[in-house]
């Protein structure tokens, strides 16, 4: 009794030495393979232990790793067929363990005898199913050459410990190779950031300099026609008749008309493509004074109202596309009305969680509900320009805007009725 409760004390060390060994915590399974096999001999002092695994769809098992008391090395070539060795592959499927006493006369082993077993001096067998998974993967199968022994209750239960440190072990390797590729997958979508954040801050460079250059090289020859058109108007002022008179002033403000367009498609280019600005808080009542004063002149001259309640709300974004965003939609408000009529612009502010919702209500001329997408696009008017002025990019602009920012927006407009803008903008993350 002293004995067996010894050996149960020594196998518990082994089992917990094996928990803590280098193989498993580092996902190594030839290493984990070694330590489990050498350990496995060790305790139950037989001559080699192997790890069968299934291949050829379960028509025979390899041996992937194996021990010898009297080798250092492991051997894992030799293969056994399920068509050579019908009723030991049937038993694996069967039996929890086969514990072959004799393996010569034990049903389930003794089909093994002429080829495998007189050759390699082997006399007993303890073999065990490892599963994964719900599944036999294979068998661990200890040998013992000498004279045949019997096999305790104790050492089935010990080996039933090992299959279980071999499903660990390739569990462990399993996810060390899945942590390995993800790594990899990382890598590789990091270098690809970066290498795409280069491609982007070169192209930001570019379309700085053709900003640049083509605010400088299309703008100075329709100056150099305004120019000349108001020199020649004055040089042969005299001369002119009405009609006369009239083609200067065609020329002039067509001229004029193309380099605000020209001004405003770099305008236009710049704020949705080149950011040289960071996202900050902005504070809306200050954003909304900084607007009502740069457009001061309409108000006065509109005699607009703009009425906003004063509640505290901070935004998060790029001020001056921000600004632009407000300013457009206001000044359009503005803008939009019938002759005669007083302007009345009424601003509000939803909270909606993740972001805000905003609506700048107008008393103006309203839109027509079949345009009330296609105002959002380039070069869009649905007046002339005789009528109310613009470039058509002004709403463009603000749809790009809110979507860079993370939001979107709409209008809900009747004609002759006014319109309601709405947008939203997310809330810093």
């Amino acid at each position: 009794m002293a004995r067996e409760s010894h050996l149960l004390h020594i196998r518990s060390r082994i089992l917990l030495r094996l928990a803590k060994s280098h193989g498993l915590s580092n996902g190594d399974l030839v290493q984990s393979f070694r330590e489990i096999l050498a350990a496995c001999a060790q305790t139950l002092h037989v001559s080699r232990v192997g790890i069968w695994m299934y291949a050829q769809k379960k028509a025979a098992i390899r041996c992937v790793a194996s021990y010898s008391v009297n080798r250092t090395d492991f051997v894992a070539d030799a293969e056994l067929l399920q068509t050579q060795f019908p009723i030991y592959f049937e038993a694996l499927d069967t039996e929890r363990v086969i514990a072959a006493h004799d393996a010569h006369t034990n049903p389930y082993t003794s089909e093994f005898t002429e080829t495998y077993l007189k050759p390699l001096g082997i006399s007993s067998m303890l073999d065990a199913p490892i599963r994964w998974e719900g599944a036999m993967i294979g068998v661990v199968c200890c040998e013992h050459t000498g004279p045949a022994r019997n096999w305790t209750a104790e050492e089935e239960y010990f080996l039933g410990s090992i299959t279980d440190f071999i499903t660990l072990a390739i569990e462990l390797w399993k996810r060390k190779n899945i942590e390995n590729q993800l790594n990899i997958v990382n890598e590789q979508l990091e270098q690809k950031v970066h290498e795409r954040t280069q491609q982007l801050e070169h192209s930001n460079e570019e379309l700085k300099r053709f900003a640049y250059a083509a605010s400088h090289d299309l703008r100075e020859p329709l100056r150099t026609i305004m120019g000349f058109a108001q020199l020649l108007e004055r040089h042969i002022a005299d001369k002119l008749d009405d009609a006369g008179r009239e083609y200067m002033r065609y020329i002039t403000n067509g001229t004029q008309n193309m380099s605000n367009l020209v001004k405003e498609l770099l305008n236009y280019s710049r704020m949705t493509t080149i950011i040289d600005e960071d996202y900050v808080d902005l504070d809306c009542e200050d954003l909304i004074g900084h607007i009502t004063a740069g457009l001061r002149r309409q108000l006065i001259e509109s005699e607009a109202a703009i009425n906003f309640p004063a509640i505290h709300i901070v935004l998060y974004g790029i001020r001056s596309q921000i600004l632009r965003l407000f300013q457009n939609l206001i000044s359009n408000a503005i803008k939009f009305v019938p002759r005669g009529q007083t302007p009345q612009i009424n601003l509000s502010c939803l909270d909606m969680g993740s972001y805000w919702q905003f609506a700048i209500a107008d008393n103006g001329i309203g839109i027509a509900p079949e345009y009330s997408e296609q105002i959002f696009t380039l070069f869009k008017r649905l007046h002339t320009k005789t009528e109310y002025g613009g470039s058509g990019i002004g709403l463009a602009l603000c749809k790009r805007i809110v979507e860079q920012h993370g939001g979107r927006i709409w209008v809900k407009s009747q004609l002759g009725q006014g319109s309601t803008f709405y947008f939203t903008l997310a809330k810093r993350p």
